[in-house]
């Protein structure tokens, strides 16, 4: 059953994740923020099962079944994902070689989709920002890059709307990326 819910679908192709997550934030009931709630609550609800012993694996499970049916394209569900499955493996007596495709699968497309971010600009201005879909994508951003956020703004401009966040990275250095947030912004 654990394979039912986790498992991706074969794929010959790299998917283009920048137009998937274009298409899904096009949806008319998307609602990029309500998902940052829910994303935050069953993540929550995932570790606390996690660490009670006398949870189940599915039950543990049931949170990140939910949110990936919620958000598939969410970079953070997809590595918790693999980080589950590949913890699951280091636990059993003997481990479970197709747990650990699937758990490379997870991973790979959540760095594929974080890519699909970064290759839509460079971050440097509001001209180059990083496209995203919601503050979920930008965190992850941010997370990529080892940084810690420290401060946000909001920077609107006739061509759209910008998040600038600063973040420190382990030297103290500030860092400023751009976002452009026009597809979500208002919703």
């Amino acid at each position: 059953m654990l394979l039912l819910l986790l498992s991706l679908p074969a794929m010959a192709a790299q998917p283009d994740y920048r137009a998937e997550r274009l298409k899904f934030a096009a949806d008319p009931g998307y609602d990029p923020y309500g998902l940052v709630v829910a994303q935050k609550e069953m993540l929550e609800e995932h570790f606390r099962l996690a660490n009670d012993p006398k949870t189940s694996v599915s039950e543990v499970n049931a949170p990140l079944k939910k949110l990936l049916d919620l958000y598939p394209l969410g970079i953070q569900v997809n590595f918790a994902v693999a980080d589950f499955l590949e913890y699951l493996v280091k636990q059993a007596e003997e481990p479970d070689p197709e747990l650990l495709e699937i758990a490379s699968e997870r991973r790979e497309k959540a760095n594929a989709i974080l890519q699909s971010i970064l290759d839509s600009g460079d971050g440097k201005s509001a001209d180059t920002a990083y496209q995203v879909i919601n503050t979920l994508e930008e965190y992850a951003v941010v997370d990529q890059f080892g940084l810690e956020p420290t401060k946000q703004a909001l920077v609107a401009s006739p061509k759209g709307h910008y998040d600038m966040i600063t973040a420190k990275d382990q030297d103290g250095t500030e860092h400023v990326i751009y976002f452009d947030i026009s597809l979500f912004f208002g919703r």
